[in-house]
Formats: C-alpha cells, sequence, structure tokens
C-alpha cells in the first residue's frame, strides 16, 4: 500500500461483502459494475474473493466497483494508473488470479490476459467491447425504466391521498345513515322497556327489564368506537405522511407534488385531530 500510494491507489483496511451478488458466500461478492479500459474489454463480471477496497486519488481509474447492496457501497476492488510510460494495477485482494479462487470465473480468466496484455505495452482498445456496450444500453434503459416509475409511481401516490379524502366524506355520509338506524333503534328499545315494565306490573310476569344498554352505556360506547377509529385514521395518514416525506428527501418526488400533498395531509391531520378531541371531551363528561 505504501508503494501504490505513491500512484494514487490505496489499499483500505475492509473487507468486502455482499449478500445479494455473491458466490455462495458475501465474502465471495460478485462485481458487476466493470468500466470501460483495455484490461476489462469483454469482461461481463468478476469474482473477487476475500477482498478489500481501494482508494483513487489523481490519475488513478476505478475497473470494478462493489454494488449497492455491498460493504462498502459503491467502492472500488481493481484500479490502474499510468505514470509516464509506466503501467500499474492493483487489486484488493490476491484470489483473482489463483487457480483454487477467483481463476475459476470465466471473467477473471478474461482479466488476467487483457490485463498482462495491457501491462506489457501490447494491448489498447480500439472500440468498445461488446460487453461495454452491452452495459451502456442496459443502463441507458435502467434510466429510462426508472423515470417512466418515476412518474407512474407519483400519479399512483396522488391517486392514493386524493382516494383517503373521497373515502373521508362517503364515512361522513354512511355515518349520518347510521345515525339515523341508531336513532330508530333507541326509539324501540324504549318502547320495548315501557312494555316489560307494564307487562310485569299487571300480569305479574318477570321479563327482563334491562334488554338492551341504556341510553347513556349505548352512547358511551359509539364514542369510544369513534375515538378508535378516529386513532386508527390519524396513524394511517401520518404513515402516509412519512412516506411522502421520505420520497421527497431521498429526491424521487418534485418539490411541487411534495407540497401538495403535505398541504393536504396536514389539513386532514388537523381534522382528524379536532374530531379526536371534540370526541374524548364528550366520552369525558359521561364518564
Amino acid at each position: 500500500s505504501q508503494v501504490s500510494e505513491e500512484f494514487g491507489i490505496i489499499f483500505d483496511n475492509t473487507a468486502v461483502k455482499d449478500e445479494r451478488s455473491n458466490a455462495g458466500l458475501p465474502t465471495m461478492p460478485i462485481i458487476t459494475d466493470i468500466i470501460a479500459h483495455p484490461v476489462t474489454e469483454d469482461v461481463d463480471d468478476l469474482l473477487v474473493p476475500s477482498a478489500c477496497s481501494l482508494r483513487i486519488e489523481g490519475k488513478a481509474k476505478a475497473l470494478a466497483v462493489t454494488s449497492e447492496m455491498a460493504e462498502p457501497t459503491k467502492v472500488p476492488v481493481i484500479a490502474v494508473v499510468e505514470v509516464g510510460k509506466g503501467r500499474i494495477m492493483c487489486v484488493g485482494s490476491y484470489e483473482v488470479f489463483r487457480r483454487g479462487g477467483g481463476f475459476k470465473h470465466k471473467g477473471n480468466k478474461i482479466l488476467a490476459t487483457n490485463a498482462f496484455r495491457w501491462l506489457s505495452g501490447n494491448s489498447q482498445m480500439t472500440k468498445p467491447s461488446s460487453v461495454v456496450k452491452a452495459q451502456e444500453k442496459k443502463a441507458r434503459a435502467k434510466a429510462d425504466s426508472g423515470e417512466k416509475i418515476s412518474a407512474e409511481f407519483e400519479k399512483t401516490l396522488k391517486r392514493l391521498v386524493n382516494a383517503v379524502f373521497d373515502l373521508q366524506k362517503d364515512i361522513s355520509k354512511v355515518k349520518k345513515q347510521v345515525g339515523s338506524v341508531e336513532s330508530n333503534i333507541e326509539l324501540l328499545r324504549d318502547q320495548f322497556q315501557d312494555f316489560a315494565e307494564k307487562t310485569q306490573q299487571q300480569l305479574g310476569v318477570m321479563i327482563p327489564s334491562k334488554q338492551f344498554k341504556t341510553s347513556e352505556e349505548h352512547k358511551t360506547a359509539d364514542i369510544e368506537a369513534d375515538i378508535k377509529g378516529l386513532m386508527s385514521e390519524i396513524k394511517s395518514v401520518d404513515q402516509l405522511k412519512d412516506h411522502v416525506e421520505q420520497r421527497h428527501s431521498s429526491g424521487a418526488m418534485p418539490k411541487e407534488t411534495y407540497s401538495e400533498q403535505v398541504e393536504k395531509l396536514d389539513a386532514r391531520l388537523m381534522s382528524l385531530e379536532k374530531k379526536l378531541a371534540k370526541k374524548q371531551q364528550e366520552l369525558a363528561e359521561l364518564t
């Protein structure tokens, strides 16, 4: 490392791991982020067992970089530098070219051939390799797809927020209808209670005088159910707001869309909290 550091390549005291892309163990990562260079010509991926990461400075260039899921993330494991007529290549693992290690991997064999040709000065890539072309095409397709998915996601999120408010309007209508039904039930309860008491007095027949909850008990249960529903709804809106915040923080949501959604959600939260406070006050007065 002391020698390579003079040329802008530093070996870090790390252990590269990749839980997702590996050859059976996290410490045997498969590197697919390959940079175009004569050394990596026609190299699709590399097996880099027991590797450490590299840091590069000055004219040094990274040739192979760990994935976003790896640890450490997006760091070089292979780098090169040209100094005058000299050429230097550094690899974060001595296992790459070992016969019982990484050399069993097809990409490693191609890399070895390219590396020795380049280091000896007998290699110069005159045109992009088929692998590099495929990688560039894949990257462009991924970027286009990402933009399309992001736009669709924003539309879906807007529809979801609007659906929440539409649902609340429908719930309010249903509550009014249910309230009317409950009033009729309460009237029937009072009539039955009156009938039971008169029958007991006139005929001496024992009919339970309390077939339903009292008006106060019924109202208390209703208010408690309303409070539970409001708290659940507040939690749902809070979760939706957190998701919008995360999307904005990650840069995936435009500021204009973010401001519009947050304004709607804040207004909804304020309305729900007022209703909750009112119901809690009603419950306190009953108890």
